[in-house]
């Protein structure tokens, strides 16, 4: 047989097996259910393992491109501050085969406020004096971020999987230095700059890496610690 009459009974088999093997999906704005469902029971899960916030280590970088840092004490939270970003933001598909279920959610949500506080914090450039280098308060308002994951059901087996998390919009970025009359030109032009540095970072497409590199290094974690909570709370069916 030759080449041509090989590959040509190779697909004609392949399709006619496909036949044997259908995909039913479906899918739907969850905006509705979503609040209710997998939001709300999503925050509590959160509250109960104490995940609303996390401890920072300490941290003294050595010297790169002339710039180092130090930071002691330091906490960030609170995770549990996000809502639905708005209308058809979210959207629930079920892939459905003989044997087995697969629910992905894609949802986009906001974070009214995320808040990171070191007892010590201090930014080094080219010997000049430390920026910081007191209690300093790093927030983030109004961030935009989009996540979709999937639980996948065979059997009475489920597999969760993190997609993706993409930042969309980095919000309004404040430094808050609790002492220091440099601290307070420092901050000052911070937030003045920010706005010109955020565009920066979205048009040079510098969140799209920072996105890939969140998903590889958090999708991996957060889909085997919290792989139960999200089979749980992920719908099977429409």
């Amino acid at each position: 047989m030759d080449n041509g009459r090989g590959i040509l009974l190779f697909c004609l088999v392949f399709a006619i097996s496909g036949l044997f093997v259908t995909a039913d999906k479906t899918c739907v704005v969850y905006d509705s259910q979503i609040e209710t469902n997998v939001l709300g029971p999503l925050r509590k899960v959160m509250e109960k393992s104490n995940f609303t916030s996390i401890g920072i280590e300490d941290y003294n970088t050595d010297e790169y491109f002339g710039f180092s840092l130090q930071g002691s004490g330091g906490e960030i939270g609170d995770f549990t501050s996000f809502e639905l970003d708005a209308e058809s933001a979210s959207s629930l598909c079920i892939n459905s085969e003989p044997s087995k279920k697969e629910s992905t959610l894609e949802v986009a949500i906001t974070t009214k406020k995320i808040e990171a506080v070191f007892e010590y914090f201090a930014l080094y450039f080219l010997g000049q004096p430390a920026i910081g280098g007191t209690q300093t308060r790093i927030s983030i308002e109004d961030s935009a971020i989009s996540v979709s994951v999937s639980a996948t059901h065979e059997g009475t087996k489920c597999k969760a999987t993190l997609n993706s998390i993409a930042i969309r919009d980095m919000g309004d970025l404040r430094l808050k230095f609790k002492s220091g009359h440099l601290n307070q030109i420092y901050e000052f032009i911070f937030y003045y700059s920010w706005s010109y540095f955020r565009t920066l970072l979205m048009e040079f497409d510098i969140i799209q890496g920072i996105n890939e590199c969140i998903t590889a290094q958090l999708g991996p974690y957060i889909a085997n610690a919290y792989e139960e909570t999200i089979c749980q709370l992920i719908p099977q069916s429409l």
